[in-house]
């Protein structure tokens, strides 16, 4: 984590110039499209409002940090304090935290109920917990940062000279070369992390609760189901990379994107590239396969429904239950399923028109403004544009299921 807060607070806003009456300096939505968010300036500074409620006054607000709870309800942004030293403050709710040197990674959890971020003081940098400021560490990992499940518990990665440790509901672990893994059930008994004891992973260990589980050479990453019920691995070895499922190995491969699973465990799936094709692999079954170049897969949350991004020629094609869907432009790893696994969405666009849009079920056109794409810069990109993706869609069918859709 870089210790300057001014390489992650992007200007998206318009400079404050002159002391004239106000303006609009920035305008997006909540993230289920039905409220507006606005910031405002004038001469005195910067203020957010969201429908009709407003903040106060701040000498400038980092739209690039906004942060909704994702069932809605609840709001964060950084805010500028001071210049001369550069000093910030996290605004929950409306109110104003303690200040600090720089803040970051503004995320809440689950339902909202715990709501976290990073703050930087003298060098070092704690992760703010609710309000209360854990230890300091030189720096901390912000696409570490997990929760529960429930929305009860807390997990990131932090680093201390050649020291990753694995921080859980506040308290760090060991000291490891390498967290590979980190994600918190609902219990801590079943909590999973996997260190590596060396930084290019060639031992690790996989550990649910207290327990080693299991003890794995070449250990690349590790990625779990909803509940952190089943984990997969990959692992690398002589002959390729291996998919590691619940302790039991898969078949080599000579490469493996992160597996996917279904929401709750039942299924796992993974794309997998050989010499001369690619596979789709689920449940240790070959799904499909194909000459053509493919990556990203996804998995309804009951595991009935795959796609994935493909190319051929010039022509990016999204296969979802096999049929192809071809678009000039797809932006990889934005399918998503709707919660009932009866639809699909992905990013895609025109070149001729140079625009994007999401596209529902191959047919129907959602509207996407670049301008509006707001949250914390943190994180994978593919991930934060899936979930406006995902947003999107939802709003969409909450607002009109048409008959018509579904199925394709």
């Amino acid at each position: 984590m870089s210790t300057s807060t001014t390489g992650w607070l992007a200007p998206l806003l318009v400079v404050v110039s002159g002391c004239g009456s106000a303006q609009l300096a920035w305008v997006g939505h909540t993230p289920d499209r039905t409220t507006p968010v606005e910031v405002h300036q004038d001469g005195h500074g910067q203020w957010l409002t969201v429908g009709s409620r407003s903040s106060g006054r701040y000498a400038f607000i980092a739209a690039e940090e906004l942060a909704f709870a994702p069932e809605g309800g609840r709001i964060a942004f950084a805010a500028q304090i001071g210049a001369r030293p550069e000093r910030w403050s996290v605004v929950a709710d409306f109110a104003p935290g303690r200040v600090w040197d720089g803040v970051a990674a503004l995320r809440f959890g689950p339902g909202g109920i715990r709501f976290v971020y990073a703050a930087e003081q003298s060098s070092r940098w704690r992760m703010v917990i609710d309000g209360a400021a854990d230890r300091a560490f030189d720096s901390l990992d912000p696409e570490s940062i997990t929760f529960s499940a429930d929305g009860r518990r807390v997990g990131y990665v932090a680093h201390d000279g050649a020291c990753a440790r694995a921080v859980i509901d506040s308290v760090a672990g060991p000291c490891a070369a390498v967290v590979v893994g980190l994600a918190l059930a609902d219990a801590p008994a079943r909590d999973l992390v996997a260190f590596a004891d060396t930084r290019d992973g060639s031992r690790g260990r996989v550990f649910v609760g207290a327990d080693e589980v299991a003890d794995l050479e070449g250990l690349r990453e590790v990625a779990v189901d909803r509940d952190v019920g089943h984990w997969a691995a990959v692992v690398a070895s002589a002959d390729g990379l291996h998919l590691v499922v619940d302790g039991h190995p898969r078949s080599p491969h000579r490469e493996i994107e992160t597996p996917v699973f279904a929401a709750h465990g039942a299924h796992v799936g993974y794309l997998a590239r050989d010499p001369g094709r690619s596979v789709v692999v689920v449940d240790d079954r070959i799904a499909w396969e194909s000459p053509a170049p493919a990556t990203a897969l996804a998995i309804s949350d009951d595991g009935s429904r795959l796609g994935w991004f493909c190319r051929e020629g010039d022509e990016t094609v999204i296969v979802v239950d096999q049929r192809r869907h071809a678009f000039e432009v797809a932006v990889e790893r934005t399918l998503r399923f709707s919660r009932d696994g009866q639809h699909w969405a992905a990013l895609v666009g025109s070149r001729a028109e140079r625009r994007l849009f999401v596209v529902l079920d191959g047919q129907v056109e959602l509207p996407f403004d670049a301008a509006e794409f707001f949250g914390n810069p943190w994180g994978d990109p593919g991930a934060r544009l899936g979930a406006w993706v995902a947003g999107e869609m939802e709003s969409y069918l909450a607002r009109s299921r048409p008959p018509a859709l579904g199925g394709p």
